[in-house]
């Protein structure tokens, strides 16, 4: 859900039971050997989908040769093979913080596996990569959209030198489409803001 805080500890026992549970499920392919379909493409660099019958992986490919892959970032309590859709907005190369070098912004969309009970999910999200050394700086979700039970967030990125702004409207999915409780709904979405900052850069996933 958009805008929750995992302490640490939780965020490893997430990414403890999801490597249990990858192994009980069989060793996952390859990224490489994966089929790709080319969402778009900017400057030599292209987001590629990578999909078999179970999963899709993102995975952005640098101009040229001899430069390693990036495998994109999920959102913690995703499971990475639970995205089976990756859809592109937007690939921009760009100086973003005005350091007179490019960074590569992608705007993309992560859909997930229908869930029993709560139906299908998607999440919003923009990931920035150093034009030169392929490491991730940014990645934020901007908007997620679930269950008539689950927050439903849009949001925007003002970008600035020394990171961005996000800011969020966000409110239960069933004040759209119907079926909240009396007073769940009172004082319309909730307005939410907060400062992302660069990182050094890690090499993704």
């Amino acid at each position: 859900m958009a805008g929750r805080e995992w302490a640490p500890v939780t965020m490893l026992a997430a990414w403890l039971l999801g490597s249990f549970c990858a192994a009980a499920e069989g060793p996952q392919p390859p990224v490489e050997a994966l089929p790709a379909e080319v969402p778009g493409e900017a400057a030599g660099w292209r987001l590629e989908a990578r999909c078999d019958a179970e999963a899709c992986l993102p995975v952005l490919h640098p101009p040229g040769t001899g430069r390693a892959e990036i495998l994109l970032p999920v959102v913690p309590e995703d499971r990475p093979w639970a995205v089976d859709g990756v859809a592109l907005h937007a690939l921009s190369v760009v100086d973003l913080d005005g350091d007179g070098r490019a960074e590569v912004k992608v705007e993309w969309r992560a859909t997930g596996t229908p869930r029993p009970a709560l139906g299908s999910w998607y999440r919003e999200l923009t990931t920035v990569v150093d034009g030169q050394t392929g490491l991730v700086r940014m990645h934020v979700e901007t908007g997620a959209f679930g269950g008539a039970s689950e927050t439903h967030c849009e949001g925007t990125l003002t970008f600035q030198p020394t990171g961005a702004i996000l800011e969020q409207h966000c409110q239960l999915r069933a004040c759209l489409v119907g079926g909240a409780r009396p007073g769940e709904c009172a004082g319309g979405p909730e307005h939410r803001t907060r400062a992302v900052v660069y990182s050094e850069g890690s090499p993704g996933q």
